[in-house]
């Protein structure tokens, strides 16, 4: 079975790849709403996207997507070949946020009904302690994943400026010469 992820409430396959430079959405059909804003056909369903930018293989547009309750932004080329499917490279996609349970969609099948006395909903009593600190838990789990995202890219560019500037001062020497 495929992997599945939302992009704008929209059920849609998944496939990781680390041989793409960019990310891909593929559609069944596109077109153009107004200027740099296009209504697409994903699975029988209408997604609005917007363009950000321009590849050789056609506008790029910004996605938001919910993969297995974790929210990532992300720039994707797209296509319209008649299947539908996201591609991405892992490199590519940027953490926003865990989406809280209670946020979760959920398969109309798997709702239950539940009726409830009104002598009953007297006697709930709500464990505030409890609430407050799940959200606080979250909250760090939150911060903590961003804290980690965020280290993550001042490694690489600090790795990437160094390796600018040795090449920058190999020319420089080689100049010299």
């Amino acid at each position: 079975m495929p992997q599945v992820c939302q992009v704008n409430n929209i059920d849609i396959n998944l496939i990781y790849s680390d041989t793409i430079e960019e990310n891909i959405i593929s559609i069944d059909a596109k077109k153009e709403l107004f200027f740099d804003v296009y209504e697409c056909v994903v699975n029988d369903e209408k997604l609005i996207l917007e363009k950000v930018g321009d590849s050789e293989l056609g506008p790029k547009v910004l996605l938001e997507i919910n993969i297995e309750g974790k929210k990532y932004s992300a720039e994707a080329i797209l296509v319209d070949n008649g299947s539908t499917y996201v591609e991405l490279n892992k490199e590519n996609i940027y953490f926003i946020r865990t989406v809280p349970e209670e946020n979760l969609t959920v398969e109309e099948s798997e709702i239950l009904e539940v009726d409830i006395d009104d002598e009953t909903s007297d006697n709930i009593e709500v464990n505030y302690e409890n609430i407050i600190e799940h959200h606080v838990n979250n909250k760090l789990v939150f911060l903590h994943e961003l804290e980690e995202q965020f280290e993550e890219k001042i490694v690489s560019l600090k790795d990437d400026i160094s390796n600018k500037l040795d090449l920058f001062f190999e020319k420089l020497e080689d100049k010299k010469k």
